[in-house]
């Protein structure tokens, strides 16, 4: 079927006003329904009056909304800006509409951004990859009597749980026990064939002592939860070595001894192919990744992008008997990931002169990106040249006290309550770095992309800062 064909630049932005707005005026119904005492409601045999049609609640926002003044808003950010919490700051904010630059500060000097790097891998994402969008790991016959090969295919977020706990509509380790099962034959060790990812498993600037923090893995092409040993906590420890981990509990659930569980470096014979099991969808994905901000979900999805470009992600892991994926060209590393991201930028129109990649996550302290790179990805997804899978970028931000990374910031007591609700960004946090880029809506209507980006103090005190800047936003008038 041919692709959808978008007339004229303002229908489409005015689709998008559409959607900021929902997004945000939902945020709020949902903020106050849960801070709702429920204990008064009627009871069950009550009867309830009938309810008519509802009016209409949700508009598009004004596209004649005033622009905040660049001078009024100077004046007004100037002594937050100033303030030792938040220390060293850059930042910029970008009217959405228009694209211009209403305030600015150092915004070209490239910092460490931390976990705002997932906002680039996000664009890359949603730019080259279809939403639907889906990785397959294949079953097949070794040629060995009774072992089963496991052929990765950059798929890390298989639940290993019967349903899918961290990833919203992820596979599950039962369907593969399942499609095992199916054969009616009997399997007495399992090899898992060489996937698409290429060496180093470790990025530059990475710590091995994350591992058991709960904040990376080795990057490898196929684990149970993104590798961690808890699947219900988000910052559960994550496997040492998370593919042979989740080789080593499909063994288990098809009575296959660790001691029948290998990793293959070279291609597996096999006489053929039993089945696939499909990754959830990219665009649950993503979104689940910006919102909970899951690092080892991000470099995951990087390396995706790449291997969709290449062709990679789709094609048939086995050839002339052998399974898996061994020469340079099937497979990609994490270089090649970050490479991609940049590729994309560019190919979009956005200066990137001074950005460094050596992860898709943040977690390296070798990146740097400027804020105002982080403001221009966030004004591609919100500005009038978007379209619908780009502004899916935005739904999967955190929502200022409402959720993910933001869930218990913003809130009473702040400081910056009044972006409760109003604001959706991505987070960034290292020792001595912070980060906060998003968009906004100021109270008369407009909407604005910003990022903020701190080095040099502790990210506890900085954090409140940022957050009362971005609060300030919502609440301009600044004319």
């Amino acid at each position: 079927m041919a692709p959808k064909v978008w007339r004229g630049r303002s229908i489409l932005w005015r689709i998008g006003l559409v959607l900021i707005a929902m997004v945000l005026a939902i945020a709020l119904i949902v903020s106050a329904a849960l801070a709702t005492n429920t204990e008064h409601l009627a009871a069950p045999d009550t009867d309830m009056p009938e309810v008519g049609a509802p009016e209409p609640a949700l508009a598009a926002l004004p596209e004649d909304a005033p622009v905040p003044a660049k001078s009024a808003l100077d004046k007004l950010i100037a002594p937050l800006a100033a303030d030792p919490v938040v220390g060293d700051l850059t930042g910029v904010v970008i009217d959405n509409a228009t694209g211009e630059h209403l305030w600015a500060k150092d915004a070209d000097r490239t910092r460490i951004p931390a976990s705002s790097t997932k906002l680039l891998t996000a664009l890359a994402a949603y730019s080259v990859l279809p939403a639907d969008n889906t990785l397959p790991t294949t079953l097949a016959r070794g040629e060995a009597e009774g072992e089963l090969v496991v052929i990765p295919g950059g798929n890390v977020t298989t639940a290993a749980a019967d349903e899918s706990t961290f990833f919203p509509g992820a596979d599950t380790l039962d369907d593969y026990v399942e499609l095992a099962e199916s054969t009616g034959e009997t399997f007495t060790k399992i090899t898992v064939a060489p996937g698409p990812y290429e060496g180093p498993e470790m990025a530059d600037g990475w710590n091995e002592a994350d591992i058991p923090g709960g904040y990376l893995t080795r990057v490898q092409p196929w684990m149970l939860d993104a590798g961690r040993v808890d699947p219900e906590e988000t910052e559960s420890p994550r496997e040492g070595q998370p593919m042979y981990a989740a080789a080593v509990e499909l063994g288990s659930r098809l009575d296959i001894a660790e001691s029948g569980v290998k990793l293959s470096s070279s291609p597996v014979p096999v006489q053929d192919t039993i089945g696939a099991i499909d990754s959830g969808k990219m665009a649950e994905r993503t979104r689940n990744i910006l919102d909970d901000s899951d690092n080892v979900g991000a470099d995951a999805l990087c390396h995706e992008a790449a291997m969709h470009v290449t062709g990679i992600d789709h094609a048939d892991p086995v050839s002339d008997g052998e399974a898996g994926h061994t020469d340079s060209e099937s497979r990609v590393s994490i270089k090649e990931a970050t490479d991609n991201i940049l590729r994309v930028l560019r190919d979009k129109g956005v200066d990137i002169a001074g950005t460094t990649l050596a992860d898709c996550s943040g977690m390296s302290r070798e990146n740097r990106i400027s804020a105002d790179v982080l403001a221009q990805v966030l004004h591609l997804a919100a500005g009038p040249e978007a379209n619908p899978q780009m502004r899916a970028l935005l739904d999967g931000l955190p929502i200022a006290a409402g959720s993910g990374t933001l869930l218990d910031r913003f809130g009473a007591g702040s400081g910056a309550e009044d972006g409760a609700g109003w604001i959706r960004a991505k987070t960034g946090t290292l020792s001595g770095v912070s980060s906060l880029a998003g968009i906004v809506t100021t109270e008369d209507g407009r909407s604005l992309s910003f990022a903020l980006m701190s080095e040099g103090t502790n990210p506890a005190d900085a954090r409140p800062g940022l957050d009362r800047i971005a609060a300030l936003l919502r609440d301009c008038g600044c004319r």
